[in-house]
Formats: structure tokens, sequence, C-alpha cells
């Protein structure tokens, strides 16, 4: 799994946690009319599709989006769209709000988020920037998302 998706050991699997919980992943070629426009999906027997043609960090965002589908019972009829996969909203009106609010907390928890702020800490106390992508990549997640989590954006 972390060959595919990150190139070192993932903090958290969202294709390991979705396993566990009865769930199959399948990376699917799509034709390029179509790779363009589709993140992933989950059908009614529980197989996530991810479209294996995004970065390594929408991948693993929308494996744990399309786990929040499955675990709370959100319309599966819904294909997750790539642009949203690229750029989550985490606005209330999205059709993805909850699905992307449980993929954030799946892949960053409160552990993650503590560890951060020491990052954020000792980076200003060097009179540094913060540095969003090198947090992200820390954690193999998408700086949006860290940055809502952070509290930075809402």
């Amino acid at each position: 799994v972390n060959n595919i998706l990150c190139d070192k050991p993932l903090p958290i699997d969202p294709r390991i946690i979705a396993e566990l919980y009865g769930y199959t992943v399948k990376f699917s070629y799509y034709n390029s009319n179509i790779s363009d426009k589709i993140a992933s999906y989950i059908t009614d027997d529980n197989i996530i599709h991810i479209n294996n043609t995004m970065k390594p960090k929408d991948i693993i965002f929308a494996i744990a989006h399309e786990l929040g589908v499955g675990i709370l019972g959100i319309d599966r009829k819904i294909i997750f769209q790539r642009t949203l996969c690229e750029n989550p909203s985490f606005c209330s009106n999205s059709k993805d709000y909850l699905a992307n609010i449980f993929a954030a907390y799946l892949l960053i928890p409160d552990y993650s988020l503590e560890k951060v702020s020491e990052w954020i800490y000792v980076d200003n106390a060097l009179y540094c920037a913060s540095n969003w992508k090198s947090y992200s990549d820390a954690l193999c997640v998408n700086e949006k998302l860290l940055k809502y989590r952070m509290g930075e954006i809402k």
C-alpha cells in the first residue's frame, strides 16, 4: 500500500481501515475523457473504486472520503468528482460535506494536530514561516485538508 500511495509509511492508511471494516479498494484505469472527471465512487457491495491517475494525496483522501460515504450511510449513487477531491469543500452546503469531514478527521486525528502545532511552534521560534507543504507531506495529506483541521479555514 505505502509504495502505491506514498513514498513513506502512512501515519493513517485508509485502505487498511477500509479492509478492516469489510470494504474492498480497487484501483481503476479510465479513458482520458473520464479520468479527468472522476475521483472515486463506492458500490452497494462495499467496493471503493479509485481513479489511480490522481496524485497519491488525492488517492488517500478519496479512499477516506468513500469510506465515510459507506460508514455514514450517505447516498452511494453520487460519484466523487476529481476537482472536488483535489480541492475539497468543507462548507455545510456541499454534497460531499459529511464524507469530507469524516475523511479529514480519519486522516488527521487530534494527536497529529498536536504534532503539527509543535512543528509550527518550532518554525515560529526560529522566525520561519509556517511550512504547510512540509507538514502536509509528513502526513501524506492535502494542504487544504490540514489547514481545515488546524482551524485555518472554515
